[in-house]
């Protein structure tokens, strides 16, 4: 790794722990097909990490289909490191995911829960699949997770191989239309021959426009475009204090709007499903 920089401003925090996904196909646990990108990140919650991402990163065919399929995309964290034993790109695969079903708790739900151990409120989902996921990570890689090199123009930004960071969750706050929002992230990949080109890409002055049901809308000051964003979903959305707000999930191009879960109903369900194991697991010893 290179000399450890100093932090500071908001768009150098968000690259340093903003990750990069490769999506493989359902059943490819070796990521030798890709189907997609996506982002995602470590969040520290009480003494534990977890990685958080968009649902639709990990269940595609769910979300293009609208039902639950059973099917599932291994997910990765591209290390940016060589794999000197092959010198293929390193990737840190991922899983144990949680997420939900509708009005249920989908593959949260454990039939030896108890009602008191449920949380009335995030049985009132009004979507179908509402999309994020998380799962809980030891923090422990086999290859150190760096960065790729953040530039605007000819000023590097955050420069390659410095460690990524984890977010606390004591750095978070809602969303206020006084203050201005960045997201980065890695767009536009394709894959030609053996190399995967991409983009790396800071959006900054993004704005707060209102509260959509159980998420959040903000508004971007240029164009947005789909095929711009799409690898986007799942990354952290930072104010310019440093806080976490959300993670971004998809843009709506008709509306020029970016849509965000806010990162306290992920909290929630971590905080949900921490109690529901602890629960689990002291039951199962008592017996």
């Amino acid at each position: 790794m290179e000399e450890e920089i100093k932090i500071e401003n908001v768009f150098q925090f968000s690259w340093l722990t903003t990750h990069q996904l490769y999506i493989a196909k359902e059943g490819d646990t070796k990521c030798n097909n890709l189907a997609g990108w996506g982002s995602g990140f470590f969040l520290s919650h009480r003494n534990k990490i977890f990685f958080v991402t968009a649902d639709h990163n990990i269940h595609m065919r769910d979300h293009e289909e609208g039902i639950r399929t059973g099917k599932e995309n291994p997910v990765f964290i591209v290390n940016n490191e060589t794999n000197m034993s092959d010198l293929s790109t390193g990737l840190t695969p991922l899983g144990g995911f949680y997420y939900y079903d509708g009005y249920n708790f989908g593959a949260l739900w454990d039939p030896n829960t108890r009602p008191e151990d449920i949380d009335p409120e995030l049985l009132q989902i009004p979507d179908d699949m509402p999309d994020f996921a998380f799962c809980e990570h030891s923090g422990i890689v086999q290859m150190p997770i760096l960065t790729d090199e953040l530039k605007c123009g000819n000023e590097i930004i955050v420069p390659a191989k410095q460690a990524k960071l984890i977010i606390n969750s004591q750095c978070v706050a809602e969303a206020s239309k006084d203050r201005f929002y960045v997201v980065t992230g890695t767009v536009l990949n394709e894959i030609k021959g053996l190399y995967n080109y991409r983009r790396n890409a800071i959006f900054v002055d993004i704005t707060f426009r209102k509260r959509d049901g159980d998420d959040l809308l903000f508004d971007y000051p240029g164009s947005l475009k789909h095929e711009e964003w799409k690898a986007i979903s799942g990354a952290p959305l930072f104010d310019n204090h440093f806080h976490l707000v959300g993670m971004v999930v998809r843009v709506i191009e008709e509306d020029n709007a970016i849509r965000v879960i806010p990162i306290q109903r992920i909290i929630k369900a971590i905080e949900m499903q921490t109690n529901i194991n602890s629960q689990t697991d002291s039951r199962n010893h008592a017996t």
